[in-house]
């Protein structure tokens, strides 16, 4: 019998939650800095205008962003592959940056339509990502968390 227990406590220690395996695709700590890498869609944040902020969870939508140190975008939320670049802009207070996409689709093979969006855009932590929406009127920002290599 005392076998059993100790087979059993040894099954609740090694086993993990499905909480800990979804946070376990996730970068932690500071060894990764700025905004090359994979990037997972967590949640959206809104603001009505008067200060209520309402988040939507979004992870399950499983919306992954790659940045890589060329310069080139890929997601899944977009049609087609495209360029980025993060650039700092002037604040007084704090780090403020801008994320310029630069898409141009293909249609039968041929370029078609180009779009070119500025968000404004930072961090949180070196592993926390947030781009605002620029269709919003106040505090819209869609929130990205660095996954693990």
């Amino acid at each position: 019998m005392s076998k059993l227990y100790l087979f059993v406590l040894l099954l609740l220690f090694t086993s993990c939650s499905k909480e800990e395996e979804k946070d376990n695709e996730y970068a932690t700590g500071n060894e990764k800095v700025g905004i090359v890498g994979k990037w997972k869609l967590v949640s959206t944040e809104t603001d009505n205008g008067g200060g209520d902020l309402t988040v939507s969870d979004r992870t399950s939508e499983n919306i992954i962003m790659t940045l890589d140190s060329k310069g080139i975008i890929n997601s899944s939320r977009m049609g087609c592959a495209g360029r980025y670049s993060f650039v700092a802009r002037e604040n007084l207070t704090h780090k403020v940056y801008s994320i310029i996409i630069t898409q141009l689709c293909e249609v039968n093979g041929k370029p078609s339509v180009e779009y070119i969006r500025e968000h404004p855009a930072g961090f949180r932590d070196n592993n926390t990502l947030f781009i605002s929406n620029d269709w919003c009127f106040k505090g819209c920002s869609d929130i990205y968390r660095r996954l693990k290599d």
